[in-house]
């Protein structure tokens, strides 16, 4: 119990005994001098490429004399699981999207009068869209990054205690990827009630 190792740069600190299915992964410096060791599991805050996994594999070689090292094997039942909760999320977003459009859409009503300022004042409707979207931009980026910083590091550690490989599935690149989607969603929602509205006359925007 305690006992520090260095890999690839990386310190990691035995802290205690976990279960895992059926079954327990006992601390290496809780045995006794004279107890047989079967097995040492290695779970890493993030996913390795192929690189750093034969890196990672050979320090651990140096440290366990004439040790057996498996690389890790993926449960696909558990991916599956994970591409369902994926989804789910996505879903979800897709519909809190579509739910702010009208939220947003209402806000640019009661704005009318100002933007038909701005139209008298010789805003095109290309350059009030362009104002239009870069605040939806703006405001779901940072919506966007709140939410992920939040659940990478105060929902995420509490999953990781009941399944660990969902810390390995969600590297950087997923949260990216789901970024892009996000804006491209958003994007595609907001854009022809934006179009409809930045296209309306200086009378329509003063009409009652």
């Amino acid at each position: 119990m305690g006992d520090t190792y260095i890999l690839n740069g990386e310190s990691y600190t035995i802290l205690g005994i976990s279960g895992f299915g059926d079954s327990f992964f006992v601390p290496y410096k809780s045995l006794a001098a004279t107890a047989d060791i079967l097995a040492v599991c290695v779970v890493t805050d993030e996913e390795l490429s192929d690189t750093e996994t034969k890196d990672f594999v050979n320090n651990l070689e140096k440290i366990f004399d004439s040790a057996y090292v498996v690389s890790p094997e993926i449960d696909d039942g558990q991916f599956d699981s994970f591409k369902l909760m994926m989804v789910v999320v996505a879903l979800l977003l897709c519909l809190g999207i579509f739910n702010l459009s009208y939220l947003y859409m209402f806000i640019l009503e009661q704005r009318r009068k100002q933007y038909a300022i701005f139209q008298i004042c010789g805003c095109t409707r290309v350059r009030g869209v362009m104002i239009y979207l870069g605040e939806i931009f703006l405001i779901s980026a940072g919506v966007f990054v709140l939410s992920a910083l939040l659940f990478r590091f105060i929902v995420l550690p509490v999953i990781a205690v009941f399944d660990p490989l969902t810390v390995i599935a969600l590297p950087l690149t997923s949260y990216l990827g789901l970024f892009v989607c996000y804006i491209a969603v958003m994007f595609c929602v907001f854009l022809p009630g934006i179009i409809k509205y930045a296209s309306r006359t200086v009378a329509l925007q003063y009409k009652n």
